[in-house]
């Protein structure tokens, strides 16, 4: 269960980030496959270094105007996220 105000997870390697997406997002709806199917996964879990061109909002700026409990997606390593994770006490999914 995810506890905790977001969940990030940090994955350093693009291969397995959205099948890695897709199941957190299944936990937190408690399997529901149709609140799964409700918008396409970039929507559902914004990546938060990614603003792509005549798009409205970055990835960062969906993540914070998106209710608690919020999943985010990054390949910045840790070290380099931006300060309110830490002081949000957000939880961290590394996966390698």
């Amino acid at each position: 269960m995810l506890v905790g105000s977001s969940a990030a997870p940090c994955i350093p390697e693009p291969p397995g980030t959205t099948w890695m997406c897709e199941i957190l997002d299944m936990i937190q709806n408690d399997g529901d496959e149709v609140k799964c199917r409700r918008t396409i996964s970039s929507e559902r879990v914004p990546f938060l270094e990614l603003k792509f061109p005549r798009k409205e909002r970055s990835g960062l700026e969906k993540a914070l105007v998106m209710p608690s409990l919020r999943i985010v997606a990054t390949h910045i390593p840790s070290h380099l996220l931006p300060q309110f994770f830490w002081k949000q006490n957000c939880k961290i999914i590394y996966v390698a």
